[in-house]
């Protein structure tokens, strides 16, 4: 789901800090003596009350700014350097904003019901005091005001991570949520907090790793490089990355309190000496202390340093206002909930479509061909439209030779080349077309082959019949190690992928093992019982089909194409080949679920299964009652069109109350005069910044 709330945050990442053509650019060069250290801007949108927490926006934010994303609008969009840093202010001041109030409304007592319930809380007492064994990384996650509040002498000195981390753990014994409180109390997920710390440790490596001299990490292999054209994947359901908890708990415990020394010492004196030029770090003594110490430094004390922590904020802060949104988008859930009003959408789409498709062939049909699982077309034109999944084994070069003598003979007629053609079934060569597959890794190699991860083939479950497992032979891998962040990778080089021959007879086996019917030439079959089957179970034969067709079929176009070719009984003929027109035809008056095998004379053996026809998917009587009732069953069955039609439409309601909440708090405390004329919530400090946003 696109995170609407994030359109109005522009997040500054860390600088590509070798900063290449930059270095030498004086557009991006900072007056390493002004001082970055003052506060340009101070936004708390509780006006100054107790409980409110400003937030001050340095004007080394803004520097980072420009290097992050600002120079791109000038050498790109025309931008001014000093339109260009406006932008830049203006987004920081939003980002303050949007923290701040998703902040307050989580707290709340009407919210905390809405989102802190199920598998969604927030971080109790018990979670901090995991997060802080072995380590002192609550240091790291303490918020502005946490540092505030705790106060050391020695701030660089050994022990304050371990202080200020101690100090963190007793500040939130209580559970009770307040928007006093850090970004990561809102969270709700340990490893979330543990992966933005594991990131934030490999962005400091990164960052030294710039500044290594070329010679002393590059690693040269010796193994042959491979060179393939990859095959089209399946796209599948997307689901969420899941967090590697166990490396992001070895890269905390490995390298947090590890010492940065020898060349890697370095190189990070060579990039802070960089950062201090940019006046993006303080250039003070008690900056300096955090590396030339007479000890050397830890990562956990170069992480404290602003600039570092900043990008583990910063991926908190995402999660929060991330938390905050779908808060926002629960307000609006219940509006499409019984399914009222997503009927009326359903039906004014009817009527709009009716009007504009009946006696317009062209836009319906490309209409048609444009369906998705978010686009519709909801209008029945009664013409026999639908679509079709397609495969073909091509021909062998023996046979396509065959085929060019036969036809060449004298006074050969259409019907003895048709006749020719089909007796050449028999001689089919069918072979794994997936060895890109295997050369690319999309899988696992053992002593018994290689098997592609379900990220790759729909059936992996189904051993009678699944094509999970590369069919023919692969020679055992060499192996081989590069460098990666922290470790070796382990590398697999396979030399020779030889797909095995198959012949006609292991084909049909292959497709009625999976398809529950034996496909028979020019003959339309129905898969059994299949328009009886629940949405699921038609989705897991189709499926099993498409499996088929990405390991075996020659025609890529119809890969990833949504219910497959569009079948018109007024232009397909047209548009293609007569064997093909004439089964599409076929399959369409046998049913959804039939399958039709034949031969064509120009490519070979093709297959193709009715996924849908024109008056059944996706249509609702919208005259009959009936017609509600079944959408409404429809919407809470995955992959019906009502059920995809509520998420569409239930999707565009609640990002339209997002969008419009967004830029009505943002408007409420940016533009605000109420204080004599002036902003009670943002202070402007306009004599720090005027220099970068005035015009030379």
């Amino acid at each position: 789901m696109k995170k609407l709330l994030f359109k109005f945050i522009a997040v500054i990442s860390l600088v590509a800090v070798t900063f290449g053509t930059l270095a030498g650019c004086a557009l991006f060069e900072v007056n390493k003596d002004r001082d970055m250290a003052q506060v340009a801007v101070s936004v708390d949108i509780s006006a100054g009350k107790a409980e409110g927490v400003a937030t001050n926006i340095y004007k080394r934010d803004l520097a980072a700014g420009y290097l992050s994303y600002g120079y791109y609008y000038v050498q790109n969009y025309g931008y001014t350097t000093a339109k260009a840093y406006s932008l830049i202010l203006d987004n920081l001041v939003n980002n303050a904003v949007i923290i701040q109030q998703s902040k307050e409304r989580l707290a709340s007592d009407d919210y905390k019901d809405k989102v802190y319930t199920g598998d969604v809380k927030i971080l109790t007492s018990a979670d901090v005091e995991a997060l802080s064994k072995g380590s002192d990384m609550l240091s790291l996650i303490a918020s502005d005001n946490d540092v505030a509040a705790y106060t050391a002498k020695n701030v660089g000195d050994e022990g304050y991570g371990a202080g200020l981390g101690e100090y963190v753990k007793n500040a939130y014994k209580d559970t009770n949520l307040k928007r006093t409180d850090a970004a990561f109390r809102f969270v709700g997920d340990v490893n979330e907090v543990l992966k933005a710390v594991s990131d934030g440790i490999d962005n400091l490596d990164s960052f030294i790793d710039s500044f290594m001299d070329d010679d002393e990490h590059e690693h040269e292999h010796n193994h042959e490089e491979i060179s393939y054209s990859p095959r089209t994947t399946p796209t599948m359901d997307e689901e969420e990355d899941e967090i590697d908890v166990k490396a992001c708990t070895k890269n905390v415990d490995d390298n947090l309190n590890a010492k940065i020394s020898g060349d890697r010492l370095k190189a990070f004196k060579k990039g802070y000496k960089r950062l201090q030029e940019l006046g993006l770090v303080e250039t003070d003594e008690k900056g300096d202390r955090y590396f030339e110490g007479k000890q050397a430094p830890t990562t956990l004390s170069v992480l404290q340093l602003d600039y570092f922590k900043n990008s583990i904020q910063s991926a908190l802060e995402s999660k929060l206002v991330d938390k905050y949104e779908k808060a926002l988008r629960a307000d609006k859930t219940e509006a499409v909930a019984n399914g009222d009003e997503l009927w009326g959408e359903y039906k004014e789409l009817s009527k709009k479509q009716s009007s504009e498709y009946a006696g317009d062939i062209s836009s319906l049909e490309t209409a048609l061909g444009e369906v998705s699982d978010s686009k519709f077309v909801v209008y029945n034109s009664n013409i026999g439209y639908g679509y079709v999944s397609h495969l073909v084994i091509e021909y062998t070069e023996e046979q396509k030779a065959l085929i060019t003598e036969k036809k060449a003979e004298a006074d050969v007629t259409n019907a003895q080349v048709a006749e020719f053609v089909k007796g050449l079934a028999d001689g089919i060569v069918v072979k794994d077309l997936r060895d890109s597959w295997v050369k690319a890794g999309y899988g696992t190699y053992d002593d018994d082959g290689f098997t592609f991860s379900d990220k790759y083939v729909y059936n992996t479950a189904d051993k009678a019949w699944n094509i999970a497992k590369f069919i023919g032979d692969v020679d055992k891998p060499t192996t081989y190690t590069e460098e990666g962040d922290d470790e070796e990778i382990l590398k697999f080089h396979y030399g020779k992928v030889t797909a095995a021959k198959k012949d006609y007879s292991y084909f049909v086996s292959l497709v009625e093992n999976a398809m529950g019917v034996k496909p028979e030439l020019d003959t339309a079959v129905l898969i059994p019982e299949f328009t009886s089957k629940s949405q699921e179970e038609r989705e897991d034969v189709l499926n099993r089909f498409e499996d088929i067709k990405f390991a075996f079929s020659t025609d890529t176009g119809n890969f990833n194409k949504y219910l497959g070719y569009v079948y018109s009984p007024i232009t397909s003929k047209d548009q293609y080949v007569p064997e093909f027109v004439e089964a599409c035809a076929e399959a369409l008056e046998k049913g959804e679920g039939s399958i039709v095998m034949f031969m064509s004379e120009s490519y070979g053996l093709h297959v193709l299964v009715c996924t849908a026809k024109e008056g059944g998917y996706g249509y609702y009587d919208i005259k009959d009652d009936a017609g509600k009732a079944k959408f409404k069953t429809d919407m809470d069955i995955k992959g019906t069109v009502a059920y995809n039609f509520k998420k569409a439409n239930e999707t565009l309601i609640e990002n339209n109350y997002v969008s419009k909440e967004a830029d009505r708090f943002i408007k409420m405390f940016t533009k605000d005069t109420s204080k004599d004329g002036k902003n009670a919530y943002v202070t402007y400090n306009e004599s720090v910044y005027k220099d970068l946003v005035t015009e030379a």
